[in-house]
């Protein structure tokens, strides 16, 4: 069973740009505390996707990365 330390609602677009509701948050399951987001209920409760802190580190800048080519090519 997944423990959420704290929880927030997020929202991703799909292929077409529709609203897709997540919740992205502090959970541990076991012995691991990581980053986590669930794109669906489960019976767990457990995150469909987890980052560590360096994942996390490595995730940041290949965000920024592609937000300045979304930019740069007319994206919003």
């Amino acid at each position: 069973m997944a423990e959420w330390a704290s929880k927030e609602r997020i929202y991703f677009g799909d292929h077409v740009g529709n609203a897709v509701e997540a919740w992205a948050g502090i959970v541990t399951v076991g012995k691991r505390t990581t980053l986590g987001i669930q794109f669906r209920p489960n019976p767990n409760d457990w995150p469909d996707l987890t980052l560590d802190d360096a994942s996390i580190t490595t995730f940041r800048g290949v965000l920024a990365r592609f937000q300045a080519e979304l930019l740069q090519q007319g994206g919003r």
